[in-house]
Formats: structure tokens, C-alpha cells, sequence
């Protein structure tokens, strides 16, 4: 039933375009750890902008990320970083909290799935976004969002 359900729902956001708005990253990521019952140290820049996307796919997306990273830590503690860029960009990195994860390879293509690691790109995508995985030293995924700052630029 569950890949079923994805399957459904991963048909059904090919069929519609996403209602971009603007929404508060730091907010969906604080609310998909909270949801994990995981406590990371989170280092915010000061005065984040609001990002453009869909704030529904967004908690998908990262929802499924934090899981990732919870999954490839183990019960060492990951870091978050959401930075603000002079460029209107705003970087989130999620850091495994051990120099080298061997096993989120492994994860990102078994645990999350190839399948959701492309509807997740498909996703950030739709909403001018961007991921990374960092598979060296210092494993991370790392997205980069469009700030509500640079409209009409």
C-alpha cells in the first residue's frame, strides 16, 4: 500500500503544477525534526527571507531528507546550517555529526530510493531548488533555495 500511495502521489504532481508562494524554510525544518523527535544543533544566519516554493512539497522533501540523515547517524547528533547568501539564495546543509558516513550512499539510494530521491529533485526542481549530496568527508546533503528577495530582479 505504501509504494502504491507514492506511486500515486508522484503521478499525481507530474499532472499539476505546484502553487508557488512564498513560506519559512527554518519553520518546515524545525517541524520535521520536531515530528522525528530529534534534537540536532541548528545554526540559523540571522534574518532568513522567506523562500519561493510550495510549502506542502518542501515538508515532503525535507521531511524525507532529516529521516536520511537520522538513518545514516545513527545516535551521533547532525547539524543543520541555513545560511543566507548575498545573492538572495538560502543554503540549508544538514551534516552527519561523524567525519565520514559510509553508509549514506547506501541510504540515499536504498533507504529513501531511487524512485524518492528523483521525485525529491523532481520536487525542489518545480520550486527553483536545488539538492547536493555530499558523499566525502563531512557527508551532507545540502539544498539551496530561492529567497522571496529576489522577485523582480
Amino acid at each position: 500500500h505504501v509504494m502504491k500511495s507514492f506511486g500515486d502521489w508522484v503521478r499525481r504532481l507530474s499532472n499539476e503544477m505546484p502553487i508557488i508562494q512564498s513560506f519559512d524554510l527554518v519553520d518546515v525544518i524545525e517541524d520535521a525534526m520536531d515530528r522525528r523527535g530529534i534534537d540536532w544543533g541548528m545554526e540559523v544566519s540571522p534574518s532568513i527571507p522567506l523562500v519561493i516554493g510550495n510549502k506542502e512539497y518542501a515538508q515532503y522533501v525535507l521531511g524525507g531528507l532529516v529521516s536520511l540523515i537520522k538513518q545514516a547517524t545513527g545516535k551521533t547528533p547532525a547539524t543543520v546550517k541555513i545560511l543566507h547568501g548575498p545573492e538572495g539564495m538560502v543554503y540549508v546543509t544538514m551534516t552527519a555529526g561523524q567525519e565520514t558516513v559510509k553508509d549514506l550512499r547506501m541510504l540515499s539510494e536504498e533507504f529513501y530510493g531511487g524512485l524518492g530521491l528523483m521525485a525529491a529533485r523532481y520536487l525542489l526542481t518545480m520550486m527553483q531548488a536545488h539538492l547536493d549530496l555530499d558523499y566525502g568527508a563531512g557527508a551532507a546533503l545540502k539544498l539551496t533555495f530561492v529567497s522571496e528577495k529576489t522577485k523582480g530582479l
